[in-house]
């Protein structure tokens, strides 16, 4: 839950839901919690006193300042939407980690060729879908060409409660 709703709910924002994002996002790399225990009064009362904590030190070069911003107590001083948080986030992935293109884990899914019939996910009214660098980008050294991540808000019905798979 983000500082500013603990006293008001009603204050809740679009900048809240950035903040929750980013105590996932650094549950996942660190393996903890930012202020320690995740429901203990004295976390609560930590996370609008305090700054927020460093991440491990084992996190990729670039994390620890854009985590940290996205953790302010301060909803003026997150990033401005959940497009503004997820960009750097994914940029930050792919340049940090040597890991294989998306179009190679799909081609090695099925054997080579097309990718599974469904890329995009959609649950409770909800779709994403990321496109990430294609293998000539990644050859030139170049790990944000071709990035695109966009989220588009469905109407909900009674089908989509359930999770397309």
């Amino acid at each position: 839950m983000a500082v500013e709703q603990f006293e008001h709910a009603s204050e809740a924002t679009p900048l809240s839901d950035v903040y929750s994002l980013a105590v996932m996002v650094y549950l996942m790399v660190t393996g903890r919690y930012p202020w320690g225990e995740h429901h203990s009064a004295v976390a609560l009362y930590r996370r609008q006193l305090d700054d927020p904590p460093d991440p491990a030190p084992t996190t990729p070069p670039g994390w620890e300042d854009f985590v940290r911003s996205a953790l302010s107590p301060d909803p003026q001083q997150r990033p401005r939407s959940m497009q503004e948080f997820v960009y750097p986030l994914a940029v930050q992935l792919m340049a940090s980690a040597p890991y294989k293109s998306g179009l190679e884990i799909l081609r090695g899914s099925r054997g080579g060729g097309r990718p599974a019939r469904r890329t995009t996910r959609r649950c409770g009214g909800t779709a994403t879908t990321a496109a990430w660098p294609s293998d000539a980008a990644a050859v030139r050294g170049d790990p944000t060409a071709g990035v695109s991540i966009s989220f588009a808000i469905a109407p909900r019905t009674r089908r989509s409660l359930w999770c397309a798979r």
